[in-house]
């Protein structure tokens, strides 16, 4: 399965956009893998990591954009630990069905 360009998260479009580097927000300077701008309806992945942590990144942003779309609310430090936990077992189940290689 190959890396998607577009997806939808409930319903909404979202160009998926692979980055050279790990400065993939564009709004500072803070070194990220990945960053999801929710109002661009963008994400934005870096390239510079093995395909294994590309999917867990590109599933880590996914899950921002479910809780936004859904407006679940979190506090912050929750949402990332709980985005992060999700977004690992989800790559997982993925390989380990041979779904991703």
């Amino acid at each position: 399965m190959g890396l998607p360009n577009k997806l939808s998260i409930m319903g909404t479009d979202y160009n998926v956009i692979y980055c050279d580097g790990v400065d993939v927000n564009p709004e500072n300077d803070e070194d990220l893998l990945g960053y999801i701008d929710l109002v661009a309806k963008e994400i934005r992945v870096s390239q510079e990591q093995e395909d294994k942590e590309i999917w867990k990144c590109l599933w880590h942003e996914i899950l921002h954009g479910v809780f936004y779309e859904l407006d679940i609310k979190h506090r912050k430090t929750s949402e990332e630990r709980l985005v992060n936990l999700i977004s690992l077992a989800i790559r997982n189940i993925l390989f380990d069905l041979g779904m991703l290689e």
